[in-house]
């Protein structure tokens, strides 16, 4: 038998209910925030760099979902360039930087104001390597300029895109920036060594305040305590070097 109209009327509006499909049910999803860029450094004592929080994959998502890699600010250029940034960095990160050239190369971080921050880079020739920005909580970043005779690029990201350090040595060769997987704790110590003949220093961050755990030029073969809370670790290096923690 067919249904007259008001049952029809009411059937439809139960099937409406059900589903959740009638008016006022759709909501537009709010965008994920992007990486925004790095906190530039203090003067006089250096303070730690305050490290964003990161939330566990299960309040997120499911834990088979994958991590989704931040996207870089890529700049390049060749020769000499002031490169000016669309929106100051506000937070510490790090540069995956590229030079192919025979003379000097550096690069300055600059504020608003026009000043130089920070020196990032200063070698002569070619040069591949990581280095960080923001770490010592001054002011934001403007600006880079750099100083080059060939091509160069820089690749700007947040911490999250520093190589990860999980297993108990790390190795390299030149500047890199080294994130744990868990901040250290209790009583552990580092092993280093290095093949080069200029300077070869190992910062921790992450604690109180930065500690300097190797300086020296040369060839280096030590050990020093690992601070509690070390969450990043900069190593500067012109030759290959190990990291061994214990």
């Amino acid at each position: 038998m067919l249904k007259t109209a008001p049952a029809a009327a009411a059937a439809l509006l139960a099937l409406t209910a059900c589903t959740g499909t009638g008016p006022g049910t759709d909501e537009e999803a709010s965008p994920a925030s992007g990486y925004a860029e790095g906190t530039p450094e203090g003067s006089g004592e250096p303070e730690a760099a305050e490290f964003p929080e990161q939330t566990p994959a299960e309040a997120v998502g499911t834990v088979s979902e994958e991590r989704k890699e931040p996207e870089p600010i890529v700049l390049s250029g060749s020769g000499d360039k002031v490169v000016t940034l669309d929106s100051p960095l506000e937070e510490p990160g790090i540069a995956e930087v590229e030079h192919t050239g025979g003379a000097n190369f550096a690069v300055w971080s600059v504020d608003d104001a026009g000043g130089q921050i920070d020196l990032h880079v200063n070698v002569i020739g070619s040069y591949e390597g990581t280095v960080a920005h923001g770490l010592h909580g001054r002011q934001d970043i403007a600006a880079f300029e750099v100083t080059a005779d060939g091509p160069w690029e820089m690749r700007l990201l947040p911490f999250e895109g520093a190589r990860e350090w999980s297993d108990p040595e790390a190795e390299g060769t030149g500047d890199d920036v080294l994130r744990l997987t868990e901040p250290s704790e209790g009583l552990e110590s580092v092993s280093m060594t290095h093949s080069g003949s200029g300077n070869f220093a190992v910062w921790s961050h992450g604690g109180s305040f930065p500690d300097l755990l190797a300086n020296e030029i040369g060839s280096y073969e030590g050990e020093s305590l690992l601070p509690g809370g070390t969450e990043l670790v900069v190593v500067e290096a012109d030759g290959a070097w190990t990291l061994s923690r214990e």
